[in-house]
């Protein structure tokens, strides 16, 4: 639901920044400890993520993480569905449910969810869709918790007494009209929709993005949606996490709004590891209208809470981020084969998929600057990083995630993420742990095994005049290896 959508420094200041950012989240107390010191990093995010876990008669799970210094209440709620469990020829489900769970409930009258919590001075209020779950957020102050606690209780137990053809209609329209927007009139828009579909062949749960299909959404009848809720909105297959300054009788008031709520049995998802079934590079080219070519390099990887998933993330770290990162300086200062370059890792429960993305100067031959980034790969996987690299990429993240955790919404969403996950909400700490693991010879390893000469997919946008925007797929190769 869209309302109105790294710096290099020494191993050193890595341990300094991160225990001061650690310590200044840890509440204060007359025993408190003393700050964390180097190699305690991970035992004081521990310490900082504290929560009180249990689940109600709905069968609704429920994670506390009181901050007494905050002054807010970040609201989070989980429901494991995502268009991975959508059934073929109805794609776009839970996404459509993301837009429809804000339009109103028994309780809250017809666009009145926003309303209520703008008036009262809430921020970050929105609703995302993956693959592997829906999840809605809220910051509040911390007098109005429980009128956030009200509003996700009615539309998780009483969303379709409100649910019309009318507003089911209007949101399958909204819906539409985003995925005109962002990914069939938006520049570049086909390549990753392409790029993903071709990775995840017809039927693998990741084949088709949450966004779904004009065909599908078409096809869909309010009838169908409401069944779909029954089987998936229910407490038992969600989870709700509060963050901040939760303040007194705080588990009174989660029983009072979501106890009593109707149950549903926990229906079965898709958890099962599921990798590319690809045997041979896939090669597509997409003729587009826009100005520079671009190129789109995907694997497929593995899912969350394995060791690989953090290597991978300090691997995209030395790739990419920063005028001094391995492929930054191969493609863009000593070629200037590309203008830039991303690189990340983007884990899932049943897979994951890391890509590279370089837009290309214009004129310059895009064979080579995949000729080019195969080299750095090779290299890596070779060769290895150099241990500054891999100790500037591990400071990086490792920095970004303790000062994430100054937001009690982020704090929330992580204690929500490695729940479930990881089946531990503090998990971010084992995540810290392992990027410390990291050695150059640990991601030679994985840019070897991951990796170099494995299947992938390798996308070119070509700028064409008179196409549109977005692309359209105009060649599709696969290479045996």
């Amino acid at each position: 639901m869209k309302r109105a959508g790294r710096l290099p420094f020494a191993r050193r200041r890595l341990l300094q920044g991160a225990c001061a950012l650690a310590a200044s989240s840890w509440p204060r107390s007359a025993s408190a400890a003393p700050p964390p010191g180097q190699g305690e990093v991970a035992t004081a995010v521990r310490q900082l993520l504290r929560y009180e876990r249990f689940t109600l008669a709905s069968g609704l799970e429920v994670l506390l993480h009181d901050d007494p210094k905050a002054t807010q209440v970040a609201v989070n709620v989980r429901y494991h569905v995502g268009s991975k469990d959508e059934e073929p020829g109805r794609t776009g489900f839970a996404h459509l449910f993301e837009h429809l769970l804000f339009q109103g409930s028994k309780h809250v009258g017809e666009d009145r969810f926003f309303r209520y919590l703008e008036e009262v001075g809430a921020v970050g209020v929105n609703g995302t869709t993956s693959h592997d779950r829906t999840n809605y957020y809220e910051t509040v102050p911390a007098a109005h918790r429980d009128l956030a606690l009200w509003l996700e209780s009615d539309r998780m137990g009483f969303l379709l007494d409100h649910l019309s053809e009318a507003t089911f209609e209007g949101q399958r329209k909204v819906v539409k009209n985003e995925l005109r927007e962002r990914f069939e009139t938006a520049p570049y828009g086909a390549a990753y929709l392409t790029a993903v579909g071709a990775l995840y062949p017809p039927g693998h749960p990741y084949h088709h993005t949450p966004i779904g299909s004009h065909a599908d959404l078409d096809a869909a009848t309010a009838e169908e949606a409401k069944r779909f809720f029954l089987r998936y909105y229910t407490p038992a297959n969600a989870r709700l996490v509060l963050a901040g300054a939760l303040g007194p009788g705080v588990r009174a008031a989660v029983e009072r709004y979501f106890g009593t709520l109707p149950s549903r049995p926990k229906p079965a998802t898709v958890r099962t590891p599921q990798p590319s079934p690809l045997t041979r590079d896939v090669r597509l080219r997409v003729e587009a209208g826009v100005e520079l070519p671009r190129l789109f390099v995907a694997w497929s990887t593995p899912v969350y809470a394995t060791a690989d998933d953090p290597r991978l993330d300090v691997l995209a770290t030395v790739l990419a981020s920063g005028d001094e990162a391995v492929l930054h300086r191969r493609l863009v200062r000593d070629t200037e084969l590309a203008t830039a370059v991303e690189a990340s890792q983007g884990s899932g429960i049943i897979a994951g998929v890391f890509t590279i993305e370089a837009p290309l100067t214009r004129g310059r031959d895009p064979r080579r600057a995949l000729a080019v980034l195969d080299d750095a790969l090779r290299r890596l996987a070779e060769q290895g990083p150099t241990a500054a690299e891999v100790e500037a990429a591990k400071a990086k993240l490792t920095l970004q995630d303790l000062a994430s955790l100054e937001l009690v919404g982020r704090r929330a969403e992580s204690l929500n993420l490695y729940a479930d996950v990881a089946g531990d909400p503090t998990y971010l700490a084992t995540v810290l742990e392992q990027y410390q693991a990291v050695t150059p010879e640990s991601l030679r390893d994985a840019a070897r095994r991951l990796l170099f000469r494995r299947p992938r997919v390798a996308l070119l946008t070509s700028p064409k005049a008179k196409a549109p925007v977005a692309g359209v797929v105009t060649g599709r190769e696969e290479v045996a290896l």
